[in-house]
This record gives structure tokens, sequence and C-alpha cells, in this order.
């Protein structure tokens, strides 16, 4: 056998490495270094901490710090980032139903406000706030219109916050007004006075006989339902409802013929004097946390 024969057994093999042993030399490939500890050159990441991701970027694997207490993982256009929340996403129910398009939270600022004599209303994107002077005549308001899309129906909710500096009880209240439109034609007034009782408003076409609600809180919310053929109106201190003050189910609540559901067509919020003439000014009725939701 030639000395020279590669097959003659005990000879070293081309690489360097020892016939049967750990391979040893340069490494070759996505490998650097090398061997026997050879490193991955393509995805060799500096800085590695628990919670990172791996993203490819523009020419190599690259880290990426996802853990950011709060932070979602979401696409720029571009790479996968470690992104706030934005504001419309934000971690609140009502926030994220408006976001998918089930809840409209309305921009009240964007409203028009009419006042009466010694009123002034006061429209912000979130609230309503109605200042009565000193001097406000009974029946006398400042009232705010919204416009609503066509499409948006089927539960209003909002808040009335009475904040009273003087005067007699039942002197001032807030007034909601809704003109329903789509399968309805009823203009519906509901009214919340200074100590939280809730009334409908007789003389404006709500089916059935309206009911109240007594309450002692200068804190109300209220929600109205709509499905087409049946309104339920509901009264709590808090955000969280209990059974509807009133509930009516009937053809009535329907044009006949009509081939779509019931909308919300106009919103007219309001704060008013009523029964007497103001005595003391400085008397606030705020209506806000107005929110329309898809049922």
């Amino acid at each position: 056998m030639s000395a020279l024969d590669p097959s003659a057994p005990g000879l070293p093999l081309a690489g360097g490495g020892g016939g049967g042993g750990a391979p040893s030399g340069p490494a070759g490939g996505d490998l650097g270094g090398t061997y026997p500890n050879p490193t991955v050159t393509d995805l060799t990441i500096a800085s590695e901490a628990r919670g990172d991701l791996l993203r490819r970027g523009a020419s190599a694997w690259e880290r990426v710090a996802a853990k950011t207490s709060g932070n979602v993982l979401t696409g720029d256009g571009t790479d996968a980032v470690s992104a706030a929340i934005a504001t419309p996403l934000a971690v609140a129910a009502n926030a994220n139903l408006a976001a998918l398009g089930v809840m409209v939270v309305p921009v009240l600022s964007t409203g028009s406000v009419v006042d009466g004599t010694d009123m002034t209303g006061v429209a912000t994107a979130t609230a309503f706030t109605v200042t009565i002077g000193n001097g406000a005549l009974a029946n006398a308001q400042s009232e705010l219109t919204l416009t609503w899309p066509a499409d948006v129906s089927h539960e209003l909710t909002f808040r009335v916050v009475n904040v009273k500096a003087g005067g007699s009880a039942g002197d001032q209240q807030a007034r909601v007004v809704l003109t329903f439109g789509g399968g309805l034609a009823w203009v519906w007034p509901i009214v919340c006075d200074q100590n939280g009782n809730v009334t409908m408003q007789g003389g404006y076409d709500w089916p059935g006989t309206p009911h109240g609600k007594d309450g002692s809180s200068a804190t109300r919310w209220i929600r109205v339902r709509v499905d087409g053929t049946r309104i339920s109106v509901y009264v709590s201190n808090t955000s969280t409802f209990g059974g509807p003050i009133y509930d009516d189910v009937g053809a009535g609540l329907v044009i006949v013929g009509a081939s779509t559901s019931a909308t919300i067509a106009t919103l007219k919020l309001a704060g008013q004097q009523v029964t007497t003439t103001a005595d003391v000014g400085g008397n606030t009725v705020t209506i806000d946390n107005v929110t329309i939701k898809r049922l």
C-alpha cells in the first residue's frame, strides 16, 4: 500500500481534522470561527435578554426588545415592532368598542348650542355643561343638538350630574330629547331632575304609560335601548344597570311597512330651569359619557 494512498488507515484527513476525531479548523457556510466552537454568524444577536423576539432586519436577523409593559407587537409597514397602544385602542371597554365600530362616542363640541335667558351652555369634546344664572326664567334652557349617522342605533347611554348652588327642589333638570328615524317616528324626551327623579314626559308619543324613577342621587346614569319593536329605559346611580323602569313591546313602535330598523336621527341635550324663576345663580347641569352602541 502506498504511503500516499488516501484509503490507508491512520492518515490525516483533508481539512485538518484527525480521522474519527472532532472536527477542527475554520468553519464555513452560515458558521464562523473555528471548530470545535464555531458561531452562527447570521443569527448572532447582541445583548440578548429575557422576553426578546427575533426579527429579520434589512440584511440580518436582529433582536427586538418586546417586553415593555402595556406595549403590543404590531407592524409598521416595514418591520414588526413593539409599540404603545394608541389612544383609540386604550384598554377600556368603551374605547375598544368605538375602535371596532360597534360604539360611537360623539365629540359633543361639534354640536350647536342655543342659550336661553340667563343660561350658559358649554360643550367640550366629552361633556355639555349648562350654568343656570340668577333670574333664569321657568322653562329657560340651553340646548345642544347633535346629528347622528343614519346607520347608528340602538342603545344610548349617558350620565347626568346636577350641582345645586341654591333654589328649591325641582327647579333644575337635564332634558334629553331623542328623535328617531328608520323604523320609528317618535320624539321622546327624558327628564332627570336635581333629586335624581327620571321621567319620560307625556304628550310626546311615548307608547304605553310613562313611568318614573325616584332617586336621591345628584348623579344618574340613563340608558335607552331600542330594537325596532321594543323600547326599554334604565336608570342607575352607577354605570351598572339592573332592570328597566320602562319597557314596552308593540307594533306601534315601528312604522307600518318600514323596511329599516330604528335609528337615532337627532339627539338634543339640555339643561333647564323649571317651575319658578331661579333665585340663586350658579346651579349646573352636566350631561356626559354619551355613547351609542349597536345591539
